[in-house]
């Protein structure tokens, strides 16, 4: 199951990347949003700063580059050692922090 195909290419915009309709690809995928908000009722506390939290972190990102798509599957949907719940502050810092790497 690619998560992007030839058929998928028509519908980008002229400015959307790859990388671009492979993050909208993976973050509307069912199964990544009931997690996602499960996640959050049972971990509400930012992990960094103890504010409410808004956002599920990927401790290791589903769009590193080399991953095929079963892999960036299993890390967007490894509910056990790849999340990390965190306010959007602390995580737009880490993925600043990332960014800068």
């Amino acid at each position: 199951m690619p998560f992007i195909n030839k058929g998928q290419k028509k519908l980008k915009t002229k400015n959307q990347t790859e990388k671009q309709l492979l993050r909208n690809k993976l973050y509307n995928n069912k199964k990544w949003k009931r997690l996602r908000e499960s996640y959050l009722m049972y971990h509400p506390v930012c992990e960094i700063c103890g504010k409410p939290a808004t956002d599920v972190h990927h401790i290791n990102s589903p769009f590193d580059d080399g991953l095929n798509d079963l892999e960036r599957l299993g890390r967007l949907l490894d509910i056990n050692n790849n999340y990390q719940s965190l306010c959007s502050q602390c995580h737009g810092k880490l993925h600043r922090k990332r960014q800068k790497k």
